[in-house]
C-alpha cells in the first residue's frame, strides 16, 4: 500500500530541467546544481543539462562549478519547468603553502619491528645466527 502511494506521488511530481552555460554560452559540464530545501543535488552532463523530478513548489536553486561565481536564485516549479543559468568566470588565486619537516635521529617501533624482522628472515636464511658476534649486532639494531 506503502509503495503504490509512494508511487503514485512520484509519478505525479513535477519536472525541473535546465542547462547551464558560461558567459559566452558554452555548456558548463559537471556543474553542481542543488536545491537545498529538498537536499537534492545533480551534476550537468556534458552539454550542461541537468533535471529533478520534485514536487511542486517554491525553492532555492543553487549552482556551483569551480572557476566560476555561484549563482543563486529562488525558483517556483509548476508542473514542466524549464531554467537556463549562466555562470560568471571568477579567477581565484592559491595562496603558496610551505611544507616543512624535520628528520628524527630514533627509530619509529614500526620502523624497529621491519628492522628486527628483516635481520630475523636473514638470520635465517643464512644461518649465521649461532655466531656470537652476528647475535650481537643484531641485538644493537634491534633497539
Amino acid at each position: 500500500m506503502h509503495i503504490v502511494l509512494l508511487l503514485a506521488m512520484l509519478a505525479s511530481g513535477d519536472t525541473l530541467t535546465g542547462r547551464v552555460t558560461d558567459q559566452s554560452g558554452q555548456p558548463v559540464a559537471i556543474a553542481t546544481v542543488e536545491i537545498a530545501e529538498l537536499g537534492m543535488r545533480v551534476t550537468t552532463t556534458a552539454d550542461g543539462a541537468f533535471g529533478f523530478n520534485i514536487p511542486g513548489g517554491r525553492y532555492t536553486l543553487t549552482v556551483t562549478h569551480a572557476g566560476f561565481a555561484p549563482a543563486s536564485r529562488a525558483i517556483a516549479v509548476h508542473g514542466t519547468t524549464t531554467l537556463d543559468v549562466r555562470l560568471a568566470v571568477s579567477p581565484f588565486a592559491l595562496e603558496p603553502v610551505t611544507i616543512t619537516a624535520t628528520r628524527s635521529r630514533s627509530l619509529s617501533i614500526s620502523r624497529r619491528y621491519r628492522l628486527r624482522h628483516s635481520v630475523a628472515q636473514a638470520c635465517v636464511a643464512s644461518r649465521e645466527c649461532r655466531s656470537p658476534t652476528f647475535s650481537r649486532r643484531f641485538q644493537a639494531c634491534a633497539r
